[in-house]
């Protein structure tokens, strides 16, 4: 959703915010939207309907003062932050390099501040191949992938840096057909954040040279590090 609003000044804002949650299907039957005195409850609030509701609010507010002492004020609402605005990155990108100021809608914390950096984000996919066995005829035939991810998973478990503020978490992870089949193939997903671009490379090739360490012989490890959202520097 894009909106303009032209002024009688010089200046170009743009106001960022987004509509979408990382809740599940279902979730809001469980915690529907709710007022409780002077706050609201519910899926979102946070991040980033309160971002929302502060850019609808705050450009009512000047409409009602009459305040126009600005050359062009634009508003982008996007429905796909929560998976790196893949579908409105462009779009964003553009309307950015063509104000003189740019304010996202995101909550700073519990602090009333404004945050001039953010944390860039990318995301580790390792993927393990083995080779499938009947678990209880002939195990031994088989290479078990999901054994192999679990080893990559808990020799990279310790590569976050608390004083770079690179942070590095596996989330996910998959394997196997059947309960009684030796998994043949296992994935895992890390969920990664920098704070300098410069530590990208940093931690891929760490987690690069960790994987090369195998337990399982004749599976195969490949890795695919995505960098999904640079950081913004101070």
């Amino acid at each position: 959703v894009v909106a303009r609003f032209r002024g009688t000044g010089t200046q170009r804002i743009l106001l960022l915010a987004h509509m979408d949650t990382v809740y599940l299907p279902g979730m809001l039957a469980k915690q529907p939207f709710r007022i409780e005195g002077d706050r609201a409850y519910g899926l979102g609030i946070a991040d980033d309907k309160h971002g929302v509701a502060l850019i609808l609010h705050t450009i009512g507010l000047l409409n009602a003062l009459n305040f126009r002492d600005y050359g062009v004020l634009t508003v982008l609402i996007n429905g796909d932050e929560e998976v790196s605005s893949a579908g409105s990155r462009t779009l964003i990108t553009k309307l950015g390099s063509e104000h003189d100021l740019v304010l996202s809608c995101e909550g700073a914390g519990q602090e009333d501040e404004i945050r001039l950096t953010t944390a860039g984000i990318a995301a580790v996919q390792l993927k393990v191949t083995g080779r499938a066995s009947h678990a209880g005829g002939a195990p031994e035939q088989g290479r078990n992938a999901l054994y192999e991810l679990s080893h990559q998973i808990l020799q990279t478990r310790d590569l976050s840096n608390t004083e770079t503020g690179v942070k590095m978490n596996w989330t996910l992870a998959n394997a196997g057909s059947a309960r009684n089949v030796i998994p043949a193939e296992a994935r895992a997903t890390a969920d990664v954040r920098v704070l300098r671009v410069t530590d990208y490379d940093g931690i891929e090739q760490k987690v690069r040279d960790r994987i090369r360490n195998q337990l399982i012989p004749d599976t195969r490890v490949e890795m695919v590090f995505e960098r999904t959202r640079p950081p913004l520097e101070a």
